[in-house]
């Protein structure tokens, strides 16, 4: 006994490949009726109006057409896409059939622009039209409603027209000549030509010509596969590896109707297999199994099949083959039928394989959801059911189909289970498919939305009339009734004519691996969709948190919904090193959060693959936020944790985590310094600048305070001093001595150097030092020392091209050095600006911080300062000249400038202070200067 292996479900994904948009305007009242049917009517004269009404009313009623073809078929045919999808068989190229053209698309692009177009007539009949490739994929046939066909190679250009006949002008169109199957056969007879195209339309002709991309058509032969009075003809196929042709039809009468549950012969149901001959009648019937119970029920109803009355024992509408293909494998063949069965038949005997009524296959009554009470019409006397609108072949074990509905499922061949899922696919009502090829097909569907003319009414009347033959015949009736309207003799309302608006898409449903469409979920934003993926397939959901979270910005939020949930814990350190938010409180949250990845509790977890125990970090989080720090029990379980590490035997990782948390821990800190510097509060939120603070945090922090002492911002030099006293502390005189000398010191006066005395000896007044926090365990010196053992001074490069710098290279100088900084920078101002003003303020407040010895240098700054300001010499004197003169030169120059007039007044505001000044360094030294200076005097005079 063979035991069936159900497949497995398909993994897969919808992809969009084109999409065109069509309006049509609606036409004018009654003109497309008209001009089908009333023209000819009225030129009969009344008398023949009226016989041909009658007439045409009692072929409706008894044999049910419009077209001389069966209702069933004709409703089933108009209720198909406008619009056809053909694919050739290797799936390179495909043909969409439009209202005029036939557009040509390649799989090099995925389909999504057109590589050929071919231009073709207006069509009354756009659904009765049909396409075919060639197997080769290098000619395509067109035929119309009328049946006429045309050849096209893929670059658009027509190799052959062959015309048919057309109905009389404005004429109802005769849609038994339309073409319903056309193949490709081998040219064996002639192997000047390329192929062999057989062309069947539904009367049952079947046409062979020769056709070739050069030499255009030759027609070789024609006959009639169907000459039962009534009967149709459908679809035909060409079997290559048993060379048959089959061909789907209306059912013959003495089969009945196909029966899933008991054995029913092909030819019952309107399927029959053909062998092809070398010469006249060129094809013979095949031999296919028919059961015993049929064979002399056949026998016995022979002689009435060629009556042509044999209509008259036709019961209820009349069944048949509307599409057909062959399986991959070419060891099945799929039938669709008119009274909605599916049926599965072996080759090359036609032996009923599987049979499905429409009641019986799954999920032929769902409803789309998302069409909100929007439902396509459904056949006459299936109600409750939807049947199918196109098949085709997923694999030998699988079927592709399309339902009115816009239902679409791949459905095993055993049980019509959907290998999809729980629920099909839902595309617009009534789609095209196309067999799959390496696991996808194509698929195209039309949604159409009609737009109503400003303060028209609802009117139904066509859209959900009855297709009854009474109902169909009445349509006729009312027809001709308009027709007389156009001619003037009765008055009809009007109705207000609506465009419709239509959008064809051409989708393919691939199948792929659980990782593929993961990464395409990713890629698409469908998060939800890929998280379910994940989990059902293990795969790694961190990557759709990782991808919400670049998403979307940094925030309270964001970091409980997306960074929480990411057990990558150097992803997560990763992030919060590296990204900085647009918000200062989303800045400083997002640091916090690293710390709470990086305690020493994840310190004692690390196992050395990058990985802790798998904790709820939301929750851990949560803990640390609400967690008093200062809480002796906490800090006596950190400090009992810490006991447990020994800093000497870190492995990588967890020496990697104590880095991450030192750098962490500096951009906090760095984060801290620049609120404060923009205001702190809602000035500082409002004033934030993440790009800068980009640079801020990572900026070494000797040369970050270099550079606002030159940019004069004493204020937040003086936060940098305070926050960063550890780091900035020994360079403090080296950056001091930045500030640029044409700024008054007056105004970085708080950051200058305060002496004091205390026992005798001369120490250096210490900064205020401000500690935002407590120093971590991971700053003491035992991690450090573990981590980096090599320390290194981030203010070294103060004094490589400066070593004149180097002395003042101390975390605590003394008074000496103190005052030696003061001398040494009162005269670099000077001497670099040459404004004597800076230089005397910065020693007075020197002098005002209790720095001894700067007496001398303040009075020849004060002297130097006279000189300059007031005295304005002709020469240009600088302090370091200044110093050299003698006392007596000094004086000179102070009165040099005077006059008789003004001379007394300068002796007293000039000479008098310098005198002074002179006696306060040596006593009498001024007296005797002016006695010197009174003789070089009367000597000159």
């Amino acid at each position: 006994m063979e035991v069936f292996n159900p497949p497995e479900n398909i993994l897969y994904e919808l992809l969009l490949r084109a999409e065109w948009k069509k309006t049509l305007e609606p036409p004018k009242q009654d003109e497309a009726l008209v001009s089908r049917y009333i023209p000819e009517l009225l030129a009969l004269g009344p008398v023949g109006l009226s016989v041909a009404v009658f007439k045409k009313l009692g072929s409706l009623i008894w044999r049910g057409d419009l077209h001389g073809l069966p209702a069933p078929l004709v409703q089933f045919k108009d209720a198909l896409m406008d619009w056809e999808l053909q694919v050739s068989r290797d799936r390179e190229l495909i043909a969409l059939l439009q209202d005029h053209l036939i557009e040509i698309r390649s799989s090099r692009d995925d389909f999504s622009t057109a590589v050929a177009k071919c231009t073709v007539g207006s069509d009354p009949h756009p659904q009765w039209r049909k396409l075919c490739w060639s197997p080769d994929g290098v000619m395509l046939v067109y035929a119309d409603s009328c049946g006429s066909v045309q050849g096209y190679d893929v670059m658009g250009a027509m190799l052959f027209n062959i015309p048919q006949e057309r109905t009389k002008q404005n004429g109802p169109t005769d849609l038994r000549k339309a073409v319903s199957g056309m193949a490709f056969l081998p040219a064996k007879d002639d192997l000047s030509w390329s192929y062999e195209l057989l062309v069947i339309n539904y009367q049952g002709k079947l046409t062979s010509y020769f056709v070739s991309n050069t030499k255009g058509y030759q027609e070789r032969h024609s006959h009639y596969l169907v000459d039962v009075y009534g009967g149709w003809a459908g679809d035909i196929l060409y079997h290559p590896q048993h060379s048959l042709l089959l061909l789907g039809g209306s059912a013959n009468f003495t089969g009945g109707s196909v029966s899933p549950d008991e054995d029913s012969s092909a030819e019952g149901a309107g399927l029959t297999s053909w062998r092809l001959l070398s010469g006249y009648p060129h094809y013979a019937r095949a031999e296919t199994w028919t059961p015993e119970g049929q064979k002399e029920k056949t026998r016995s109803l022979a002689s009435l099949t060629q009556l042509k009355v044999v209509g008259l024992f036709k019961r209820g509408p009349q069944d048949g083959v509307v599409q057909m293909h062959l399986s991959p494998d070419g060891q099945l063949l799929v039938t669709v039928h008119l009274s909605g069965q599916l049926c599965l038949w072996q080759l090359p005997s036609l032996r009923m394989h599987k049979c499905w009524h429409l009641e019986q296959q799954p999920g032929c009554d769902l409803v789309n959801p998302n069409l909100g009470g929007t439902l396509p019409r459904r056949n006459k006397g299936v109600s409750s059911s939807f049947p199918l609108s196109d098949v085709n072949w997923w694999s030998d074990e699988a079927l592709i189909m399309a339902r009115q509905s816009g239902a679409i499922t791949v459905s095993s061949t055993e049980t019509l289970d959907n290998l999809l899922g729980e629920s099909p696919e839902w595309f617009e009502p009534g789609p095209q498919v196309s067999a799959a090829v390496d696991g996808e097909f194509l698929a195209l569907e039309v949604e159409r939305t009609e737009k109503k003319p400003e303060g028209a009414e609802d009117d139904d009347d066509d859209d959900d009339e009855d297709t009854s033959r009474i109902i169909r015949a009445a349509q006729v009736v009312k027809q001709v009734v308009i027709g007389l309207a156009k001619g003037g003799r009765i008055s009809l309302p009007r109705k207000k004519p609506r465009a419709v608006h239509s959008s064809y898409c051409l989708m393919s449903l691939r199948s792929t691996t659980p990782e593929e469409l993961f990464e395409r979920k990713l890629e698409n934003e469908e998060y939800g969709e890929a998280l379910s993926l994940a989990k059902a397939y293990g795969l790694d959901s961190d990557l759709v948190y990782q991808k919400q979270w670049h998403k979307h910005p940094v925030s309270i939020s964001s970091i409980q919904d997306y960074l929480t949930k990411i057990q990558k814990r150097r992803w997560v350190l990763h992030e919060c090193l590296e990204r900085v938010p647009e918000d200062i409180d989303a800045a400083r949250e997002l640091l916090e959060y690293g710390l709470s990845r990086s305690d020493v509790d994840t310190l004692l977890k690390l196992d050395g693959t990058d990985g802790v125990k798998k904790t709820d970090d939301t929750e851990a989080w949560g803990s640390l936020e609400n967690a008093d720090q200062s809480d002796p029990d906490e800090q006596a379980k950190k400090e009992a944790m810490l006991e447990k590490v020994d800093f000497s035997k870190l492995n990588y990782e967890q020496s990697d985590l104590c880095r991450v948390r030192q750098k962490i821990l500096v951009y906090l800190d760095r984060l801290y310094t620049y609120e404060e510097i923009l205001g702190g509060g809602e000035q500082a939120a409002d004033r934030y600048n993440s790009q800068y603070f980009s640079g801020f945090r990572q900026q070494n922090i000797v040369e970050l305070a270099l550079d606002m002492a030159r940019k004069n911002e004493w204020q937040s030099v003086e936060i940098l001093f305070a926050n960063h006293h550890e780091d900035l502390l020994p360079h403090r005189l080296a950056i001091l001595s930045n500030f640029p000398e044409t700024t008054s010191p007056f105004e970085y006066q708080t950051l200058l150097p305060v002496a004091s005395l205390e026992e005798t000896q001369a120490m250096l007044e210490e900064w205020r030092e401000n500690k935002p926090r407590e120093k971590d365990w991971c700053e003491e010196e035992p991690c450090r020392h573990a981590v980096e053992p090599l320390f290194v001074d981030p203010g070294a490069f103060l004094y490589e091209s400066n070593t004149q710098m180097e002395k003042f290279r101390v975390a605590l100088p003394d008074e000496k050095l103190v005052f030696q900084w003061y001398q040494e920078r009162s005269m670099a101002i000077e001497a670099l600006s040459h404004q004597v003003d800076n230089a005397l303020e910065l020693v007075r407040l020197g002098l005002e911080r209790e720095v001894q010895g700067l007496q001398l240098l303040h009075d020849d700054l004060v002297t130097l300062e006279m000189l300059v300001y007031e005295c304005q010499p002709d020469s240009i004197v600088d302090l370091q000249k200044f110093q050299r003169l003698p006392d007596l030169d000094r004086l000179q120059l102070l009165m040099a400038q005077s006059t008789a007039s003004d001379y007394m007044k300068n002796i007293r505001h000039r000479a008098l202070p310098f005198l002074q000044r002179c006696d306060a360094k040596k006593p009498n030294s001024g007296t005797k200067l002016l006695q010197d200076y009174m003789v070089m005097i009367a000597k000159v005079s």
